[in-house]
């Protein structure tokens, strides 16, 4: 009995603060701000920039002189969540909003509204220097993964 008293003093607190906290996890995503490029593979720069009311990105890839994508991001706190905008740029391409799902210990999970890809989008903040980026569909599969390190605070 004493056993279980103490599981669920100690199980239900730590639930609740990984609870997402938009507030909260708004402020911790401001350590993005700066230039990154990724580790390995293909090169991708991501930039991010934060203003008061959100924090706005772009990433992009070169290969030979070639853009492969261009992305613009936006993260912004609405009405007691946080949300991730996607913006491809290019023809037909269209705006995806995500919602935060998970917000704690540095991981930060974005999903969206429909079973679109991708689906989910996870930011993984290491240190003030390091920190990952994942996109993956409503399965957890068709995985795209980047490690990214600081180059320009």
């Amino acid at each position: 009995m004493i056993k279980n008293r103490l599981i669920v003093f100690i199980v239900i607190p730590f639930l609740l603060s990984c609870s997402p906290n938009a507030d909260k996890s708004f402020k911790q995503l401001k350590q993005l701000e700066g230039e990154w490029v990724s580790t390995g593979g293909t090169v991708v720069y991501f930039k991010w920039q934060k203003t008061e009311d959100r924090i706005k990105g772009i990433s992009f890839s070169l290969q030979k002189g070639d853009t492969l994508f261009f992305n613009r991001f936006i993260i912004e706190p609405k009405q007691d969540t946080l949300f991730l905008e996607t913006i491809p740029i290019g023809i037909r391409s269209q705006s995806k909003q995500y919602h935060l799902t998970e917000g704690c210990c540095s991981k930060y999970v974005f999903e969206a509204h429909e079973d679109t890809y991708p689906y989910k989008i996870t930011l993984l903040l290491e240190n003030d220097t390091l920190w990952k980026y994942k996109q993956e569909n409503i399965r957890g599969h068709k995985t795209i993964a980047f490690d990214l390190k600081k180059i320009i605070p």
